[in-house]
């Protein structure tokens, strides 16, 4: 649910008394949670991506795709390569196979040597990028602009950057118009 913090207090009893202002919701259900235990998540408020946008990306893919002679899971796989958002870790060789299990687009680095102890030890230094469902929405509208950037270049025709714009604000609100990018 969404809501606007609205106070905070002490009670005699030292509880924190936390309230928020939420829309209009039926009173009747919240009266029957009275002094039961609950389970709350607070959490700043971040609009979800928009369906449109994160559709119209596939649709570019695809479209990418079929002009360059391989399937959309590449395109996309390229494009969030592209993207630049991930991180670099290093583990043991032994972990490498369990690691690429767990994060679809994984980057072997380097290999190097570690003494320790019981001898030495062969690591690797590893770029995991974070896919595309983890992206916020400043990282997915990166993503759908390099789509679109990627299908121009190839002579795809796009919707209009009026069209794309508005797409994106469906989820970003007002703070779209505006926003640079920073590459």
């Amino acid at each position: 649910m969404r809501a606007q913090f609205h106070d905070v207090s002490k009670t005699l009893q030292g509880d924190t008394v936390i309230s928020f202002r939420v829309p209009d919701i039926d009173l009747e259900k919240i009266e029957k949670l009275k002094d039961k235990p609950l389970d709350l998540e607070i959490k700043k408020h971040s609009e979800k991506r928009s369906l449109n946008a994160n559709a119209y990306h596939w649709k570019l893919c695809s479209m990418i795709a079929s002009k360059l002679g391989t399937d959309k899971d590449t395109i996309h796989e390229w494009l969030i390569r592209d993207t630049n958002y991930f991180s670099i870790i290093d583990c043991r060789e032994e972990a490498v196979d369990m690691i690429k299990s767990r994060f679809r687009y994984v980057d072997e680095i380097e290999s190097y040597v570690i003494e320790t102890d019981e001898g030495y030890s062969w690591y690797k230094q590893l770029r995991i990028y974070k896919g595309s469902s983890e992206y916020n929405t400043k990282e997915m509208s990166e993503l759908v602009e390099k789509t679109v950037e990627d299908a121009k270049s190839l002579g795809i025709e796009t919707w209009s950057d009026e069209e794309l714009a508005y797409t994106l604000s469906m989820w970003e609100g007002d703070r779209y118009e505006g926003y640079t990018k920073n590459r």
